[in-house]
């Protein structure tokens, strides 16, 4: 009993969560413009406010959600063209994420543990959850364009039998979508693992495969709302043949979504569709201009970006021109401190049309001086 009492609490920690960092997004004082969380610029909300402020009345606040986001459901069917019974609604695609290595964390034959297979750099989150869920990551390097290593995704599924694949497309940070075919082809290829195909910058990209019934019944699409002006709220999706969504569906804690979001996501939905799609453009055609912008600069080089943000590589360190931005008032994200290429790497969030001028402004003084 003396030798049970002596152990400390660090005894059951998860080896994973002890390696781990939380995450805390960057905070410097005098920020006037934040371009680093990939998030729609508030200005180009328009009606999105007051239609969010019209159905917020109707908010019951002593009643549990909806447990199975049935309105909720039925509208993001509409918008995606999907059907209710493929979609799972989770708290943004993080939750979501850790679902899937939920349900699908079986040990194969011949394995010490699961296993799940991502190209990298990619979403963090598939790695952290994926290691505090006991799964053994393997990670395949995108090659020197930062585009999907196709053939080294293919001999790693073949060697590695993973459980699960995730796929970001088009791809954070990195921007580009990945082949629609090489996607198909890898979920084809690895029939016994779910293929997640993570959409989440989906409406910004002119080349994202649309769902067909063709698609192998192991491809997964996930989905948000956080990147086209409602992040706030937390809502994302599972978009999956219906007898994969019944299983992930087993292992949704109850009441996941709150009342509250479910209410106010299923009113922008049904009011502000047209507006949403339009900003999205508005977007995209920002992100050409800010991009052609820092190509004639020369000083840095500007990736394509199917997102709403953009990936430049940067001669010097990272480091040095984030910090020249946030002596500007202009925040963005640094990749300094993960090693190799990603040391000279920024990823630019595309902000209303004044944030844009303003970060062009920023960016000419900065990197003339």
């Amino acid at each position: 009993m003396l030798g049970f009492m002596a152990l400390s609490w660090t005894s059951a920690l998860n080896p994973a969560a002890a390696s781990l960092s939380a995450y805390v997004p960057a905070d410097p004082i005098g920020i006037v413009h934040r371009l680093d969380a990939n998030e729609a610029p508030a200005d180009l909300l328009g009606p999105v406010a007051s239609v969010l402020a019209r159905a917020a009345g109707a908010i019951v606040p002593s009643r549990y959600p909806d447990a199975r986001a049935t309105a909720l459901r039925e509208a993001l069917a509409r918008w995606t063209g999907s059907d209710p019974e493929r979609l799972v609604v989770g708290s943004g695609s993080d939750e979501l994420i850790a679902m899937l290595v939920t349900a699908f964390s079986k040990v194969k034959p011949g394995r010490e543990g699961p296993v799940l297979l991502i190209p990298t750099p990619t979403f963090v989150m598939y790695r952290a959850t994926g290691l505090l869920h006991g799964f053994d990551v393997v990670e395949v390097p995108l090659d020197a364009n930062f585009a999907l290593d196709e053939v080294a995704m293919v001999e790693a599924a073949c060697l590695h039998d993973p459980n699960l694949i995730f796929l970001a497309s088009p791809n954070n940070p990195t921007g580009a979508a990945f082949d629609a075919g090489a996607i198909e082809r890898l979920a084809r290829v690895a029939p016994s693992a779910i293929v997640v195909l993570d959409e989440a910058y989906g409406p910004f990209s002119a080349r994202q495969p649309a769902r067909s019934a063709s698609d192998p019944e192991n491809l997964v699409r996930l989905g948000t709302l956080s990147k086209i002006g409602l992040a706030s709220l937390r809502i994302g999706w599972l978009d999956a043949a219906p007898s994969v969504a019944r299983v992930v569906d087993v292992v949704r804690l109850p009441f996941n979504t709150s009342a509250t979001s479910q209410l106010l996501a299923v009113a922008v939905l049904a009011e502000c569709t047209d507006h949403l799609r339009d900003m999205c453009r508005t977007i995209v055609a920002e992100r050409a201009r800010i991009g052609d912008a820092i190509t004639r600069s020369g000083a840095a080089k500007v990736y394509p970006s199917d997102a709403n943000f953009l990936w430049i590589e940067v001669p010097g360190p990272a480091a040095d021109l984030w910090n020249a931005l946030v002596a500007e008032g202009i925040l963005v994200r640094s990749f300094a401190g993960k090693g190799g290429r990603l040391d000279h790497c920024l990823r630019i969030t595309i902000g209303s049309p004044e944030a844009n001028d303003a970060f062009l402004a920023a960016w000419s003084r900065v990197t003339r001086s």
